[in-house]
């Protein structure tokens, strides 16, 4: 009840409005109090907003008390109206109360006044929650009903269906009273698991987490079956109680496109891996004819010109092998890489590898192919130089091959020996070697890095790239 009453009193008695004031005062109930006595002052009055209670006599000179209820009611629906009269016979009593009164008291019997006004007002009161509740419950209800997605509600009781949206019925072929009732396994369409148990699967979920997301199965009335993406939630209804609210919609397409898509992704996935296959083989196949070639011709320049020639297809070779074993055709993992690399750039060099201590340190990093292909033609054409010029007359020493992820998206290759040596002042970005001019423009042109070398002890080259500079082709 609120602190101060607005009050509307139509009585022509000032000494009995006057009676009736200081009984509410008594009673605690404080009010302003505006008295009318014609039906003009009457409707004046009431016309003012905030109005919270009428107490009307029921015969006056000029205007008859149902008259005045006849109007507030119609009017005024949701404000007590009390009669406080003098007589009342209990027909008149029955006749007010169906046209609408709130209650009457006798002016004789005063007391009852206090009680019968905080009544009055409390079932106001409680009248107006009801009826907002209910506006609120139509508002959504209205919402529900054109919503374009599935709306169903399930007990949590009984997990029985209790409510569903013209559009669910419509996506499940159902009207809403063949649902209405059936438990909620009925949509669930026919698994490896059974529709119960995908239904205790999504219970489980929501009793621990209040919500569940996921893609379901469905069977519609007809016996098709259709995918559709749910997300359902507990809440408590003021109508059902507690109940799991699901919103559905059809993904059926889209579970459709995805399905072509991963087809497609797999024959892509299997052509890639056969063009892998066949390069490699085709450049196993150009490899053993240049050797073949070579060995006809006994010639050491065509020789060693051979196997130059057969150390960068290796090169090649390897990368796609390597993709053809991967799981991922776009990368491989430059470790595994550079050690089968290393170790057959090796053998092909026993004789002088034999003294020499290979040191190899790489950290975990996959890469593309347009990252392997031009480290790998790097590290042959670095590794080939030291093998065959760092270590003359069989000296002993070490090569040194580190490969590390450095911040900010970059990788380091550190290649260095302790063999011979090159001249003073020498800068490998000057020189006019076909090896060393290919390695610069690998690394500033396909790697789009930087390179630099130390001549302490040997000779070593640092370069850094960006990690990943293309985006990945599968």
């Amino acid at each position: 009840m609120k602190e101060r009453l607005c009050i509307i009193h139509l009585e022509d008695n000032p000494f009995d409005a006057e009676l009736i004031e200081a009984r509410l005062e008594s009673e605690g109930i404080a009010c302003e109090i505006r008295r009318v006595e014609t039906e003009s002052d009457f409707l004046s009055a009431i016309s003012i907003a905030g109005v919270d209670l009428i107490l009307s006599d029921y015969a006056l000179p000029t205007f008859n008390g149902l008259a005045a209820l006849t109007w507030a009611r119609a009017h005024y629906p949701d404000v007590p109206f009390i009669f406080v009269t003098g007589a009342m016979g209990e027909e008149k009593a029955v006749e007010s109360m169906k046209q609408g009164a709130t209650d009457y008291v006798l002016k004789q019997n005063l007391a009852r006044l206090g009680t019968v006004v905080r009544r009055a007002l409390r079932e106001a009161e409680e009248h107006l929650k009801h009826k907002q509740a209910e506006d609120e419950l139509r508002f959504h209800s209205q919402i529900l009903e054109h919503l374009t997605e599935g709306v169903q509600l399930t007990s949590t009781r009984n997990e029985q269906i209790v409510y569903v949206n013209p559009t669910f019925e419509r996506l499940f072929g159902y009207e809403a009273k063949e649902l209405i009732g059936q438990h909620v396994s009925i949509l669930n369409a026919p698994a490896e698991k059974g529709t119960d148990d995908i239904t205790r699967e999504i219970v489980t979920s929501l009793t621990a987490h209040g919500e569940w997301r996921g893609t379901v199965h469905n069977i519609r009335k007809d016996g098709t079956m259709f995918w559709s993406y749910a997300n359902i939630s507990t809440f408590t209804h003021p109508q059902y109680g507690d109940v799991w609210i699901s919103v559905q919609e059809d993904i059926t397409e889209r579970k459709q496109a995805e399905e072509q898509i991963k087809a497609a992704l797999a024959e892509k996935e299997a052509l890639l891996r056969e063009i892998y296959h066949r390069t490699k083989n085709n450049m196993q196949v150009i490899r053993s004819m240049l050797v073949l070639r070579a060995a006809m011709r006994q010639n050491p320049e065509i020789t060693a010109f051979v196997q130059e020639i057969e150390q960068k297809i290796l090169t090649m070779a390897l990368v796609h092998q390597k993709l053809y074993e991967s799981h991922d055709l776009s990368q491989i993992q430059l470790q595994e890489y550079l050690e089968d690399l290393i170790s057959s750039l090796m053998q092909n060099y026993a004789e002088v590898s034999r003294k020499i201590a290979f040191k190899l340190q790489v950290d975990r990093i996959m890469v593309l192919i347009d990252t392997a292909i031009p480290c790998g033609l790097i590290i042959t054409e670095l590794l080939s130089n030291a093998l065959q010029y760092a270590f003359p007359e069989g000296r002993s020493g070490e090569i040194q091959l580190k490969v590390s992820r450095m911040p900010q998206g970059m990788i380091e290759l550190y290649f260095a020996d302790n063999g011979v040596g090159v001249p003073t002042g020498f800068d490998v970005r000057a020189q006019k070697s076909l090896g060393l001019r290919t390695v610069v423009g690998l690394v500033e042109h396909q790697l789009m890095g930087e390179i630099s070398n130390d001549l302490r002890d040997g000779v070593a080259y640092t370069i850094r790239f960006r990690d990943n500079l293309h985006a990945l082709r599968v």
